[in-house]
Order: C-alpha cells, then structure tokens, then sequence
C-alpha cells in the first residue's frame, strides 16, 4: 500500500471519528480509558502473582505449593488467572461503560438532542418554542441562553416585518409613480400608482430599461442632461408615455439608493401626475390671456381716443391756419400733430417690447458706458429742458451679461419716468434727476431718484401693473412694465419707494458675472 493510500486511510477513520455524536465519543472514551486502566491493574498484579508463584516453586515451599505440582500445571494455573483477570475486567468495563452510556443519555444526549431540534426549527423558519432541559448545569444554561436569544431575535424580526410592510404599504397605496431601479438601471419595483398612472402592469414593466418611460427622446434628454449636472433630479418637469401612447406630464424625482456600507445599491423614481394641473393651468392662462387682451383693447381704446383728440386738434388748427394763413397757429396745430404721432409711435414700441417672447440677446461686458449714454440721451429730450440729470457711475464696477438694446430701453424709460414726475411737480426749473451704479457683493446696484411729484402709498404697488399710469393722459401705462420685464429677464430685481412732493427712487439691481466664467467671458470678448 503506498504512502498516499495510507494517509487517505487515516483522514478517513479521522473524518468518522469526527462523524460520531457526542454520546458515542464519550462512551468510545470511557470504555477505552476503562480497558486500558484496568488491563494495566490486571498486568501489574498478575505479573506480581506470576514472579511470587515461580520464587516458591524455586523454593519449593510446601506450605504454598504442592510437592507434585510440575512446572506445567504452574504455568496453566498462571494462564488460568490472566484469562479470569481479563474476563472481569471486561465485565467491569462492559457494566461500567453501560451505566455511564445511560447516564451520558440522560443529562448529556436527550438535552443535546432537544437543544439541536428546537435549533434546527428556528433555522428553517418554524415559530419559536422555548426548550425546556431540566437541570442547571452547563447545558441548562446554554439552552436559556439560546431561548433569550431567539426570542430577541424573534422579536426584531417580527418588528422588522411590521416596519417593512408599513413601508411597502406606504409605497404601495401612494398615488405617485414609484419605481426602483437595480445597479444597471433596469427596473427592479413599480407600485400601483406607477400601473395607474403608466397604464402598465408591474409584471410586463419589471427588468426593462427605465429609459423606456419617457415619452420622446427629447424628454429623456433633457431629463439626462440635468442628470449630468446633480447626483439627483428633484421635481423636473417630464412627459413619460402612457400605455395608450398617449404624453403624461410628470414632475419626477430621482435619487440614489444608498447601503449601511455607503454603496450604490440602486436609484428611485418618484413621480407625480401633473396632467389634469396642466390642462387647468393652461385653461387659466388662456382664460388670464383672453381677460389680458380684453384690458389691453379698453386701454389701448382710451389712450388712442386721447391721442385721436390731440391729433384732431393739431389737425383742426393746421386747417383753419392754412385758410387763414396764420404761420403761428399752423406751427402749433403741426406740433400737436407729431406730439400725436410720437405717441402712436410710443405706444406700439412699448406694446411689441411688452408682449416680446424672444431669447434677449445677452453679453459681456460694462454698464458704465451704457448709463453714461442714457443720461446723455435724456438730456437731449425737449421734456428735459430746465431738469438737472446728474450722472454719478462707479468706474470699478465688474462686467455683467446684458442685452445693451433691452437694457438702454429700461434704464431710459426709468429716467424719463423720473424727468416727467420733476415736470408733473412742477419742478421744470428746479427739478433733479440723480442716476447712480455701484457694485455690491455679488451684483449691479441701480438707482434713478428724482425729487418729482411722488406716488401716493395705496398706488405704488400698481406702478408696474400694465396700462396703469399717473400721468393722466399723458402715458400708456407700459413704460415701467416692460421695464420689469427686461430686469426679470436679465436675472434681476427693481423695487421702488416714494414720498409725496419729495420724489421717487427706484433700485435696479443686475448679478454679475461669477468670478469663475469671467476668464471664460474675457476670452470671448477678446475672440
């Protein structure tokens, strides 16, 4: 046999010795042990018997050995007493090892074997029972230890399935779209308001691609696309498509599904129908737009029937000069005239900026010229004749992203707003007009003062209300609307205080450009 075949030999008796329950290996240890102890007495004593018999036969001590006994019956009786040595000891190893098996079967194997059923049914799921093993020893104890565990642990997990299915019956019951993704986006849950919003069953939806809800690629990219931009989305406004092919509006969510560890273990989405809101939104704003173009047209009605009159007069007094050859008259009437005419010019350039939708035409660089030139631009204006327009811009202010035709138009129409209440004051001579810039900590402070008329306090929140006006006949009410507009548009902010018979400031403020992209912005300038 080869020195392989032998060691598989023994790692097979180990791997049944190891095999063998706990009883058989202490009943196996105990009978070895017995044996042993006892085959060790019963060689030691008869080896004394043996060497004391053969010390009186050398003597020949009659009173211990018979005279004719030979040396052969001497030996037979010596074999004679080792075979009845070792038949008691058998016998005593035997009993003994018997008595101590029952024993060992009684306080060892019955609670061992009670311990490992209750055990195995906590493992495979059974409803936990509290072994009962009589006594106090070592094994007593390890079975109220495994009793307090399992009722521990029975209890957290019946806590935690009580929580789970809180959870699920929240997800579940929720009138949103709710839906999990695994590590490769594809679609691992999706609730019942996902199949009632989507019209689609979880068992046709679960492992498809979650691309596969949007309605058109253009939704999916942009959804994508501010994906890129944030480790989640928070209430974008998506079309996913129904099962009918049919577009639902959806504000969704999406966010990362995180583990105890910190890893990604998933995504959910979570979405909710916005469809009827739209199609109420829409009808409002078309209901406001209808009611918007019905003021409009009583507006527009009234400040053309005010200029139809001036230009009626202008057009009556050209007349009866021209019959009566009155150069001074004819001046008057043809000046009323292209007053008139300046008007409808006005008012059709405040309506097209007032109602233009247009992306502005935005780019870098400074305001400081630009208000330099509005300034000097209302000054040139017959209505400015006799107002101080003063001019104080700081030179350290930083570049901004504007349109210089939008913001020209606002800034002015805030001047010349300013020049007509110096002039509806009655400040011709002593009115002043002060337009100021300076830079704050992230934006472009603008102030245009005037120490004019002033607004009275329960008007100055309608100021930028379209068609609203104080200037009686005079204006459209559409200069300081379209001037909102444009800051609105430009990112910014107006707001206005005032005081009656001290004047009016309005306060424009832009945002610069951050400190990150102005190298960027310098760069293209220099493009």
């Amino acid at each position: 046999m080869t020195q392989a075949a032998t060691a598989g030999n023994r790692g097979a008796k180990m791997n049944g010795l190891m095999n063998m329950n706990l009883t058989t290996k202490i009943n196996l240890f105990v009978a070895v042990t017995l044996f042993a102890v006892i085959a060790a007495l019963g060689y030691w004593n008869n080896s004394l018997e043996v060497k004391k018999m053969r010390e009186l036969v050398e003597r020949r001590d009659i009173a211990t050995v018979s005279p004719a006994a030979g040396t052969e019956d001497i030996e037979a009786s010596i074999r004679r007493r080792r075979l009845q040595t070792a038949a008691a000891a058998a016998v005593v190893v035997l009993v003994t090892t018997c008595a101590i098996a029952a024993l060992v079967h009684l306080f060892v194997d019955r609670p061992l074997q009670s311990l490992m059923r209750g055990i195995r049914r906590f493992r495979d799921g059974a409803a936990f029972k509290p072994i009962h093993v009589c006594g106090k020893d070592e094994i007593g104890e390890l079975a109220n230890e495994f009793n307090t565990m399992a009722a521990t642990l029975e209890a957290r997990e019946k806590s935690l399935k009580h929580t789970r299915d809180y959870l699920m019956g929240i997800v579940e019951n929720s009138a949103d779209l709710i839906v999990t993704l695994d590590i490769n986006d594809r679609i691992e849950m999706f609730n019942r308001g996902a199949e009632r919003i989507l019209g689609c069953g979880r068992a046709e939806m679960i492992g498809r691609d979650w691309k596969e809800l949007f309605f058109n690629e253009s939704n999916e990219e942009r959804f994508l696309d501010a994906l890129k931009e944030e480790k989640g989305v928070d209430g974008f406004e998506v079309g996913l498509r129904h099962r009918s092919g049919r577009c639902v509006h959806t504000l969704l969510t999406k966010a990362r599904l995180w583990d105890t560890a910190g890893n990604i273990v998933g995504k959910i989405l979570i979405g909710a129908d916005i469809t009827a809101y739209k199609a109420m939104q829409d009808r409002m704003i078309a209901s406001e737009r209808l009611a918007a173009i019905g003021q409009a047209v009583v507006q527009i009605n009234h400040s053309t029937k005010n200029i139809l009159n001036t230009l009626t007069g202008g057009a009556y007094m050209v007349k009866t000069a021209m019959k009566k050859e009155d150069t001074d008259m004819l001046e008057q009437g043809w000046a009323m005239v292209e007053t008139g005419i300046g008007r409808i010019k006005d008012l059709c350039r405040d309506m097209l900026d007032f109602t233009r939708t247009g992306a502005l035409d935005m780019k870098p660089g400074s305001i400081c010229g630009l208000i330099s030139e509005v300034v000097d631009s209302a000054r040139h204006y017959d209505m400015a004749r006799g107002i101080i327009i003063r001019c104080d811009v700081s030179s350290d202010i930083p570049d901004i992203m504007f349109d210089p035709r939008a913001l020209h138009t606002a800034i002015l129409n805030l001047v010349l707003n300013a020049v007509d209440a110096c002039r509806l004051g009655n400040k011709r001579n002593g009115g002043e007009v002060t337009v100021t810039a300076a830079a704050g900590e992230d934006n472009v402070i603008i102030e245009v003062r005037d120490n004019g008329c002033g607004i009275p306090d329960d008007k100055i929140d309608e100021v930028f209300q379209p068609f609203f006006s104080t200037k009686f006949t005079e204006g459209n009410g559409l200069g300081l609307p379209v001037t909102k507009k444009i800051i609105t548009e430009h990112g910014g902010g107006i707001s206005v205080r005032s005081s009656i018979n001290i004047g009016t400031t309005f306060t424009v403020t832009l945002p610069l450009i951050p400190a990150s992209q102005r190298e960027h912005h310098l760069q293209l300038l220099k493009g």
